[in-house]
């Protein structure tokens, strides 16, 4: 089990950090949470509620346990339609939502039918941009990566309990230099790729806004960059050397793209689950992001968190994110009801960038920004 000094600090992290008490004057905080009993996830529930309670404002609260849950989805007797009025009245009845999630979020998957029914909630969640997604290392999402519950939580909380105000200082200071370019080149093992982008650029810096707005599920841990490309302005070949989770593990992936399309796909593992996630819907198999990890915290691949490992990129197939795109560029970037993001080390690898006036430099290389 985490310690319970950790699990303290995390919650105040989560409030005093990412829920921005001062500048968003909240009066209820929802918190949405799985849990094993005993598993330390109920103490975490229980530390947010007195970290909001300082602020003098309330909770609510609505918990299932892993296996209530997943009687609800995947049982004799489906109670979907019922859990998803309960979670959708949860987040009305909220000013912001804190979600600690279980197996089901962890690893999406929209195709099933009872997940169909989960997006319902999950497209109030991201469009109302009022939610915190982050997790408790429990035993049993330890089990789920293959690894050690102690050495699980170890990497996570020091993905978690970091300096995010330093952190969004430096993001904000290497957004500024990355705002100039064009066009991105990555080479690597296995990689050659060219990407036109919109210039525009935003940050996860584990908390619920970015400057100005949201449009998106703000993280903790957070940890990354991320840019739009044009949905015709890909191509080359990408090879992916972390592992994407979902309803089953894919690795060992390699992309390769033509105007922005994924015309070749292969996987070690997983190949028939990469085939249905590419061919989703007609926008699935085109890149709606392109992103820099930042997190030195996290060091290996945790399930929903591997895409902010540090020294790594990623692309997120599917829908590109509002903030990282300017409004009269809409019609260039991606459209799906799809993203799913693909992480890979970039410690042998190099990112160059082109500006408006041509010029080339390199901006990233080994792992390390150089501008």
């Amino acid at each position: 089990m985490a310690n319970l000094n950790d699990i303290r600090d995390h919650s105040k992290v989560i409030v005093d950090w990412s829920l921005e008490p001062q500048k968003l004057r909240w009066k209820k905080v929802g918190i949405l949470y799985t849990y094993d009993k005993g598993d330390g996830t109920e103490d975490l529930v229980g530390y947010v509620k007195d970290e909001v309670k300082k602020y003098g404002a309330q909770t609510v609260k609505l918990g299932k346990t892993w296996s209530e849950e997943a009687d609800i989805y995947h049982g004799p007797d489906k109670g979907v339609a019922s859990y998803e009025a309960e979670r959708l009245a949860l987040v009305k009845n909220s000013d912001i939502l804190v979600m600690i999630p279980g197996e089901n979020l962890v690893y999406h998957d929209p195709c099933s039918e009872a997940e169909k029914q989960q997006d319902v909630f999950w497209n109030w969640i991201v469009s109302s941009g009022h939610a915190l997604l982050t997790e408790h290392p429990s035993e049993r999402l330890a089990k789920n990566a293959g690894m050690d519950q102690n050495a699980y939580a170890d990497i996570f909380y020091k993905g978690v309990l970091q300096d995010w105000q330093a952190e969004e200082t430096r993001y904000e200071t290497i957004i500024k230099k990355l705002r100039g370019f064009r066009s991105l080149h990555v080479t690597g093992p296995g990689t050659d790729i060219t990407l036109d982008i919109s210039g525009r650029w935003s940050a996860d810096a584990g908390r619920f806004t970015y400057k100005d707005e949201t449009d998106y599920v703000a993280n903790l841990p957070g940890g990354e960059i991320w840019t739009t490309p044009f949905k015709t302005g890909v191509n080359g070949t990408m090879t992916f050397d972390f592992p994407y989770w979902g309803k089953e593990k894919i690795s060992g992936v390699k992309l390769r793209f033509v105007d922005g399309k994924a015309v070749e796909a292969t996987a070690q593992e997983g190949q028939s689950y990469l085939d249905e996630l590419l061919h989703r819907d007609v926008g699935a198999s085109t890149p709606g992001e392109f992103a820099f990890g930042m997190n030195s915290g996290i060091t290996v691949s945790l399930p929903t968190w591997e895409e902010k490992i540090a020294d790594t990129v990623h692309l997120g197939m599917g829908y590109a994110l509002p903030s990282s795109f300017y409004p009269q560029q809409k019609s260039k970037v991606n459209v799906s009801d799809e993203h799913f993001d693909m992480p890979t080390s970039m410690k042998n690898g190099t990112v160059e960038g082109t500006n408006k006036n041509g010029e080339t430099q390199t901006i990233y290389k080994n792992g390390e920004f150089v501008i």
